[in-house]
C-alpha cells in the first residue's frame, strides 16, 4: 500500500470516474435499533453504474483510458475489479483509515479531485445509497476548478471528430427538464436512468483476474461521530383534528367532513414589501392556527 494522497495521473488521455462502495440491503435489530449490513450485498448505486458506463462510450469517441477511483476499504476491491471487466483501464483506491465511520465529504472529494487532474471528462453519480448528501461532485469540481452538471437524467455524447459538446438534461421540479450545453473538461454527475452499464465480457472477465488494485493510503477524519441507540419506543402518529358530524343522513354528513358548503376567506393577491409580507403571511398561519405561537 503506498502512502499518498494523490492518484498519478495516467500520461495519455483519460476519463474519470467516481465509485462509491455501499450497502444495498441493511438489516435493523427491532429491539435495540443497531443497523447491519453484509457486504455480500453491497456494491455500487445505479448512478454510479451508470456514471461509468457514459464514462466507457465517451472514452470509446476520443480513444482515452477510464480512471476509476474510489475512497474505501479493501471491501471494494470487487467492485473496482468489477468495473475493469466491463473496460475500465486502471482502478484506484484510497484508503481512508476509517473503520465502521465514514470520512467527510470534502476529504473523499478533495482526494478525488487530485486524482482527477487532467480529465478530459469527470463522471460520477448524483448521490449515493446511504449517505445521499449529493456534495461530493459540486466538491469535486470547486477543487478541480472546472465546471459542472449535476443530477442529469440524459446525456447525448459528443458526435467526436473534434466536437467535445454535450448535450445534458437535468431534472426539474413540476416535470420540467433544463437541458445544458457542457464542455469538457467538467464534471458531470448522473441519475442512475442516465445508462445501463454493459455486461462484462470473457476478455473483460479475464483481464480482472489479473489486474491489481492500485491502493493508496490517506488518513481521513470521520464524517459523523458514532450514534448510540438509548431507547427504541414504538411510533405513534400525533393526533389530528376530529371534525364532530352532527349531520342527519350520510350525503350531508359527508359534506360536512370535507367542509362542502362551509364558508371559506377568499384567496387574496397581495402586493406588499417583504417585511409586510412576512408578517401577512405570519398572520394568517395565525388565524388558521398552523402558525408558530405567539
Amino acid at each position: 500500500m503506498a502512502d499518498g494522497s494523490l492518484v498519478t495521473a495516467p500520461s495519455t488521455r483519460f476519463v474519470g470516474v467516481a465509485m462509491k462502495w455501499v450497502p444495498r440491503r441493511a438489516e435493523v435489530d427491532p429491539l435495540t435499533g443497531g443497523v447491519s449490513v453484509d457486504d455480500r450485498f453491497a456494491g455500487p448505486s445505479p448512478a454510479d453504474e451508470a456514471a461509468l458506463e457514459l464514462a466507457l462510450r465517451y472514452a470509446e469517441r476520443i480513444d482515452a483510458r477510464v480512471l476509476v477511483a474510489s475512497v474505501a476499504n479493501h471491501s471494494a476491491d470487487k467492485m473496482l475489479l468489477g468495473a475493469v471487466a466491463c473496460g475500465a483501464d486502471r482502478v484506484v483506491r484510497i484508503d481512508p483509515g476509517l473503520e465502521g465511520e465514514q470520512p467527510s465529504s470534502i476529504e473523499v472529494a478533495r482526494a478525488l479531485a487530485a486524482g482527477f487532474t487532467g480529465a478530459a471528462m469527470v463522471f460520477c453519480g448524483d448521490w449515493s445509497l446511504d449517505r445521499g448528501s449529493g456534495s461530493v461532485p459540486s466538491l469535486v469540481s470547486h477543487f478541480m476548478g472546472i465546471d459542472q452538471a449535476l443530477g442529469v437524467v440524459t446525456v447525448r455524447l459528443p458526435a467526436g471528430d473534434g466536437d467535445d459538446q454535450f448535450e445534458v438534461e437535468r431534472r426539474l421540479d413540476g416535470g420540467r427538464r433544463a437541458v445544458l450545453r457542457v464542455l469538457g473538461p467538467s464534471v458531470i454527475s448522473v441519475e442512475g436512468v442516465a445508462a445501463s452499464l454493459r455486461r462484462a465480457n470473457i476478455a473483460g472477465v479475464v483481464k480482472a483476474t489479473s489486474t491489481v488494485v492500485e491502493v493508496l493510503a490517506k488518513q481521513m477524519a470521520s464524517a459523523v461521530p458514532g450514534i448510540t441507540v438509548e431507547r427504541v419506543v414504538a411510533h405513534r402518529p400525533a393526533a389530528g383534528p376530529i371534525v364532530e358530524v352532527t349531520a342527519a343522513n350520510a350525503h350531508q354528513r359527508v359534506s360536512q367532513v370535507l367542509g362542502i358548503g362551509s364558508e371559506r376567506t377568499p384567496p387574496l393577491r397581495l402586493t406588499l414589501d417583504p417585511d409586510e409580507a412576512a408578517q401577512t403571511i405570519l398572520d394568517r398561519l395565525h388565524l388558521w392556527e398552523v402558525g408558530p405561537p405567539r
